[in-house]
């Protein structure tokens, strides 16, 4: 009794419908056996060159994106870093012509003075001030016992105003004022590659701004 077209199907012809392998680049010869119909189709899967671009760009698109990500960080640190030292020494000149000696203006009132300078990508309640008066003297002393043993770099201090000091100092004394604002929203892993630390809990990038002066001779 004959049988129909339909079902004297090649061998290898369910294995392909398992693996769904239906494009025409894949298409085998109806007379293969199972094993060399199955090596055929290795051999034009490797061969197929459909949906490369894709791939080379997903393969190239992570590291673009990381680095344009990477540049717009730097970016934002740097106007950052230039903000605050423009506030700062706006700040400290307030200082150094005895205009905050005679007011007798607070820490709190000196910080809300620096904010002023700021724009308002800053947290002004994150703002972190110290103001020193610094003695005439040699190393260690004087200048020197702001910055580390090594000179590779300047001490921070705690990173909390209760913790701060304020001595804005008299006429003609040696005055060092630090500023301090930590950046939390820089990822974690970044931010300690740039010695970062740590503020309230989270990694900070710290962006230090300071200055050193001799207040002036004022009445």
């Amino acid at each position: 009794m004959g049988t129909s077209g339909a079902s004297r199907q090649p061998k290898h012809s369910k294995v392909l419908a398992l693996l769904n392998f239906s494009r025409p680049c894949l298409a085998l010869p109806n007379t293969l056996p199972l094993f060399s119909g199955i090596v055929a189709c290795a051999k034009d899967l490797a061969g197929c060159r459909r949906g490369s671009t894709a791939v080379e760009f997903a393969l190239l698109a992570t590291v673009l994106i990381s680095t344009i990500l990477f540049i717009m960080l730097v970016a934002v640190v740097l106007y950052f870093n230039q903000a605050l030292d423009y506030a700062t020494s706006k700040a400290s000149r307030q200082i150094m012509v005895g205009a905050v000696q005679k007011s007798n203006v607070s820490q709190a009132s000196f910080q809300s003075l620096v904010c002023s300078f700021l724009p308002r990508a800053f947290n002004c309640s994150n703002v972190i001030v110290n103001v020193q008066t610094a003695t005439e003297a040699a190393q260690p002393g004087g200048y020197y016992s702001y910055v580390t043993a090594n000179q590779s770099g300047l001490i921070i201090p705690a990173l909390s105003n209760s913790s701060a000091q304020f001595s804005p100092g008299t006429a003609g004394s040696y005055e060092y004022v630090q500023v301090i604002y930590p950046i939390t929203f820089i990822p974690s892993l970044i931010s300690q590659f740039l010695g970062g630390a740590t503020y309230q809990g989270s990694a900070a990038y710290l962006v230090v701004s300071t200055v050193a002066f001799r207040n002036e001779q004022y009445q």
